[in-house]
This record gives structure tokens, C-alpha cells and sequence, in this order.
């Protein structure tokens, strides 16, 4: 479940930026990408011959509001 979500979020990404190079010559400079992720390492037990192993998990956030900085702010509706 978790890798067809990502495909569709890659799809979705590069179906957009496609659109956008099509439309003006330096996407970048209007649109940018960004992923939330948390790490840590769980210790493991050297007198055990455990290494400490490493975690990481998506963060997946839902909102629908964006406030960049002092002067803009983005508010959207999935409806």
C-alpha cells in the first residue's frame, strides 16, 4: 500500500513539473517539492554483538493551509 502511495505521489510530481517546463522556462523558480522525515536509531547492545539500527519514517502531513512567511499565506479545500 505504502509503495503504490509513493508511486502516485512521483507520478503526480512528475505529471506537474512536465506541464509547468511546458508553460515557463525555469519551473524552479515557482514551484518546489519538499518531504517530511523522522529518524532514529535504536541502540542495539554491543556486549550482545547488537549494532545500533537505524528507523525512519515518513511524516505525512494533512493540511490545508501553508503559511511560508510574514507576507504569504496559501489556504486550500480538497472540496
Amino acid at each position: 500500500m505504502l509503495t503504490s502511495a509513493l508511486y502516485q505521489q512521483l507520478t503526480s510530481v512528475n505529471t506537474l513539473w512536465r506541464r509547468l517546463q511546458d508553460m515557463v522556462p525555469r519551473p524552479d523558480e515557482f514551484l518546489q517539492f519538499f518531504g517530511l522525515r523522522s529518524y532514529t536509531s535504536l541502540n542495539g547492545d554491543p556486549g550482545k554483538g547488537l549494532a545500533p539500527h537505524l528507523v525512519s519514517e515518513q511524516i505525512f502531513v494533512n493540511s490545508r493551509l501553508l503559511v511560508a512567511d510574514d507576507r504569504y499565506v496559501v489556504l486550500g479545500s480538497a472540496a
